[in-house]
């Protein structure tokens, strides 16, 4: 029963997504809720990153997103998604991820896409977080 419902929310999400960026001009706003909203339920249904990728890749060439995968409640247009210091790319920190960025993505996608991820997460202890879950 839960499925059933989370399946007729995530296609109400797209339907509005659809919709949305169907509109001349595009409402850009209403688009992005849409897409977001349903790409984040594809992930809590552990659906393949693939399938969100792809429908993320569509809002990025309609101009709504930055990132396929990157799918924030609150988007401010124009702002930049780069880091927040010019300096970063500096750091050897910074460096080693960006260095090692296709490894790093493989790993954690296996481990999502096989449910570790969701299994072996632990709740955050600092809180953080203002609602819901958060686990890493």
């Amino acid at each position: 029963a839960i499925a059933q419902i989370s399946n007729k929310c995530l296609n109400a999400w797209l339907k509005t997504f659809k919709y949305a960026a169907s509109l001349s001009p595009i409402d850009k706003d209403t688009a992005t809720k849409g897409v977001v909203n349903a790409a984040n339920i594809m992930l809590k249904q552990q659906r393949p990153v693939k399938e969100v990728r792809k429908l993320g890749e569509q809002a990025v060439r309609l101009g709504l997103l930055n990132d396929p995968l990157q799918l924030p409640g609150e988007l401010t247009r124009g702002v930049s998604h780069s880091a927040w210091r010019d300096d970063a790319k500096n750091w050897k920190a910074v460096r080693h991820l960006e260095e090692n960025f296709d490894v790093i993505r493989e790993e954690i996608l296996a481990a999502y896409e096989s449910g570790a991820v969701t299994r072996d997460a632990v709740l955050e202890t600092e809180n953080l977080w203002i609602a819901g879950q958060w686990r890493e």
